[in-house]
């Protein structure tokens, strides 16, 4: 996850230090970009207060799915703050794999989103 991560974040500055030379963008582009944006609020965490690891990738798994590319960016914290309840209260399991660094599954991923997706208004 960390070097798909690290290749999407790296095209999304790319192309935001583009766009701010105000050229037309085509829709994938602008897409690209407000998923991008959403990967850079979530990726912020208080000062001396990190999210355990396992809701680290919650959220990134629920981002990268497109889960929040329709939920303003003003209302990502709010969305962030369910999603890591949520996953933490219904998939124990799943937290304790990620937090031994066991390698997730199919499945695993899958029951990700679907609980991400149950909180995330207009994600249905």
């Amino acid at each position: 996850m960390a070097g798909d991560l690290r290749l999407s974040y790296a095209q999304f500055e790319e192309l935001e230090s583009f766009a701010r030379f105000g050229t037309r963008l085509d829709a994938a582009t602008r897409k690209t970009l407000e998923r991008g944006r959403r990967v850079r609020e979530i990726l912020k965490q208080p000062q001396y207060q990190p999210l355990p690891v396992a809701q680290q990738i919650a959220m990134l798994v629920a981002v990268n799915s497109g889960l929040l590319d329709d939920v303003p960016l003003a209302d990502v914290p709010g969305v962030e703050r369910r999603v890591c309840n949520a996953v933490t209260e219904r998939l124990p399991d799943v937290g304790k794999r990620i937090e031994s660094g066991e390698t997730l599954s199919r499945d695993d991923w899958d029951a990700i989103v679907r609980v991400a997706r149950s909180v995330i208004p207009g994600a249905d």
